[in-house]
């Protein structure tokens, strides 16, 4: 199969990289997320706590925000 090379087509934008505010974090303070943004900050939260000892919550706030919290 050959393969036939072409050009003007634009490269289509990729997401941007979504970088979480942990090492400013104390503990007993948080930041909000919405709902569809938790499954990645969970994610991302867990694997800077094991990188650096910390702990990490989430909760609830309402209905669309979901808060990280640092607990020690």
């Amino acid at each position: 199969m050959a393969f036939r090379v072409e050009h003007g087509y634009p490269v289509p934008p990729t997401p941007g990289r979504v970088f979480y505010p942990f090492g400013d974090m104390r503990p007993g303070e948080s930041f909000a997320v919405s709902r569809d943004q938790l499954p990645k900050a969970r994610a991302a939260a867990s694997a800077y706590g094991r990188r650096h000892g910390w702990r990490f919550a989430t909760f609830k706030q309402d209905d669309e925000v979901w808060r990280v919290w640092r607990v020690e």
